[in-house]
């Protein structure tokens, strides 16, 4: 006596002209209408903090390259989600704080593995607040000489401990 959910989205209006009339739907029809109403509200949710967190990006802080390193901003809070979970650290958590506006996180990279998750960093008031590799390492002196770098150019200043730059033993 009515389409399916999928057929047709039913207003509220319908459903309590449907009710007063004593024609109920059954279960399943109301559940499948539930579950596609909740799947276009997720969705919608998804584009819209695409949209926020792309919005809040902060293009200044994006895009370099030096001595090997790539810096970059990602676009969209999935690739805070992947670069967390390859890294083994938190930063999906910040998903909001970037959304929000409150923060931002840098992915550096080396430029021979663009695609390799290596060390992310939040950048907050223009400060270099918190750094992390795989498994919560610090920066070695490698990516820490190209970070020093970073934020000279950048006009950032560092609350986080950055390792010196050795220079490497000449082989005898």
């Amino acid at each position: 006596y009515f389409a399916t959910a999928q057929e047709k989205e039913l207003t509220q209006a319908e459903i309590n002209t449907m009710l007063k009339s004593g024609r109920y739907p059954k279960f399943d029809e109301i559940r499948e209408q539930h579950d596609l109403s909740i799947k276009v509200l997720n969705n919608l949710k998804i584009e819209y903090n695409d949209i926020l967190f792309n919005m809040r990006k902060d293009n200044t802080l994006n895009d370099s390259t030096i001595d090997g390193w790539i810096f970059r901003v990602p676009d969209k809070p999935k690739e805070l989600a992947i670069e967390g979970a390859v890294l083994g650290n938190c930063v999906e958590s910040y998903i909001k704080r970037v959304t929000s506006g409150e923060c931002q996180i840098v992915l550096l990279r080396p430029s021979s593995a663009p695609n390799s998750p290596n060390v992310v960093f939040e950048v907050r008031d223009n400060a270099i607040v918190q750094l992390e590799g795989k498994s919560r390492r610090r920066a070695n002196m490698y990516e820490s000489r190209a970070i020093r770098e970073y934020i000279k150019n950048k006009k950032l200043t560092c609350k986080v401990t950055l390792e010196r730059w050795k220079e490497p033993k000449k082989a005898e």
